[in-house]
């Protein structure tokens, strides 16, 4: 047993230190390398996905060690981290692995230290957030950095001095995800304040900051296009995902909402938009939904999602083939849908009004044929089309005479309300009155539309 008490130099531990650090440490200041069996505890610690085993091998170090932090046991045996398989998640488990008989460092923070991070351990964490620099897993002299081969003062192998290596600008977007890290692992960062880490902080525990790594790994991929395989490569999707990470969830739910713009941009002029099967945008809003179904989700994200998919979701209909066309702003939404109001006021003088002045939100049956739906986007999508257009209204007279009854008041509510209005009176009414609606309307001088 090589207990530590029993050598005549030992180095105290640092708050923040890493187990394989303070090993090396200790046995390099006594001018010894990290025993075999100290070693190979710590590897099987970092990555046995066997309780039993990952005991073991912390009773082993904590006889040989001491004390040790109590966070540290929390990590590697209470909440084992690493091995976080979500229910969603298909991937592989390298990535989520931590760093065992290698080590990175960033030589700014050794050298003024003296000793190796915690952090610098965990999955993703690729880049300094004190330096904002990579961290360095290799000597200049080409050999990789591992704790057999580490001599005293951090002198590789080779004689060279790791604390003078140069490191280089990390991408904001790792640094990004080492704080997102560091604001949940629990490790201390000397230099580094709270609220640096706060506003990246994802999740409530480490284990569910890997778990939202994961879901981003997939929801990043959906939206991967063409032109970023271009830009990116075969670059890892770590470089990438710290970029949405910032202010969360806000950040991700921007950027989600920039991409599905871009995919529909050419048809700005649509109320509505069809998502065909397979699509990007369907493929997308369906892995948005799904996690709103899990709680590996956190509670903050999943309501961050569910005011974005209400946001494109168009309650009449409740299809997933149609959604509100997510290329237009809330505000150009809203002032699409007060055109098509103002346009159908020129309409009423044809039209049977209704003393009724609250519609009943139309209960949608499970057979509804899907056609049905169609048909009706179809017709408000002509509508909206037509509302562009001032000369339009005698066009539609014929249109106007035989839609149902339509309440009195629903010319005074408010834009969202009365699209809505549409779309119920639409889906409620028979198959046979909406394909008629439909052919005036083609007949109103939509023909060329007629496939949309």
């Amino acid at each position: 047993m090589h207990k530590l008490a029993d050598y005549p130099i030992r180095p105290s531990y640092q708050q923040g230190e890493s187990l394989g650090g303070f090993l090396s440490r200790h046995f390099c200041s006594n001018g010894h390398e990290i025993p075999k069996s100290l070693g190979d505890a710590l590897a099987k610690l970092y990555k046995s996905k066997l309780l039993k085993d990952r005991i073991e091998a912390w009773d082993l170090l904590c006889k040989s060690v001491g004390t040790v932090p109590e966070n540290y046991r929390r990590l590697w045996i209470e909440e084992q981290f690493t091995y976080s398989r979500p229910s969603f998640i298909g991937l592989d488990e390298h990535w989520q692995k931590p760093l065992t008989r290698q080590f990175r460092i960033c030589p700014q923070c050794v050298k003024k230290f003296g000793f190796h991070l915690a952090l610098w351990d965990l999955p993703f964490v690729l880049a300094c957030p004190t330096h904002n620099k990579f961290l360095i897993g290799r000597c200049d002299c080409g050999k990789v950095l591992c704790w057999k081969e580490l001599k005293p003062c951090w002198t590789c192998s080779c004689g060279s001095d790791l604390r003078q290596l140069s490191a280089d600008p990390a991408p904001r977007s790792l640094v990004n995800t080492a704080l997102s890290i560091a604001a949940t692992a629990g490790f201390h960062v000397p230099d580094l304040l709270k609220q640096q880490t706060e506003k990246f902080r994802v999740a409530d525990c480490l284990q569910s900051t890997y778990s939202i790594f994961s879901w981003l790994h997939l929801l990043l991929r959906e939206m991967r296009t063409y032109e970023d395989d271009k830009a990116f490569g075969a670059t890892p999707l770590p470089w990438r995902f710290g970029s949405v990470l910032s202010n969360w969830p806000g950040g991700l739910i921007r950027h989600i909402r920039h991409v599905i713009t871009r995919w529909h941009q050419d048809e700005h002029d649509e109320l509505m938009v069809h998502l065909p099967e397979k699509s990007r945008a369907k493929e997308l809003l369906l892995l948005l939904r799904y996690a709103l179904r899990t709680t590996a989700i956190p509670q903050n994200l999943r309501e961050a999602i569910q005011t974005f998919v209400n946001d494109l979701d168009f309650k009449p209909l409740a299809s997933n083939r149609w959604v509100l066309n997510p290329a237009l702003t809330t505000s150009q939404r809203e002032d699409k849908s007060r055109e098509i109001q103002c346009w159908w006021g020129t309409l009423l003088d044809w039209m049977e009004l209704s003393n009724m002045h609250v519609t009943q939100e139309t209960k949608l049956h499970d057979d509804l044929d899907q056609n049905a739906i169609d048909i009706s986007v179809k017709i408000l999508n002509i509508l909206s089309r037509a509302a562009a257009d001032p000369t339009s209204a005698q066009r539609f007279r014929r249109f106007a005479k035989a839609w149902p009854p339509y309440p009195a008041d629903a010319i005074t509510r408010s834009p969202k309300d009365f699209i809505e209005l549409l779309g119920h009176q639409l889906i409620g009414m028979s198959s046979s009155h909406r394909e008629y609606l439909y052919e005036l309307c083609l007949d109103a001088g939509e023909v060329k539309n007629a496939a949309r």
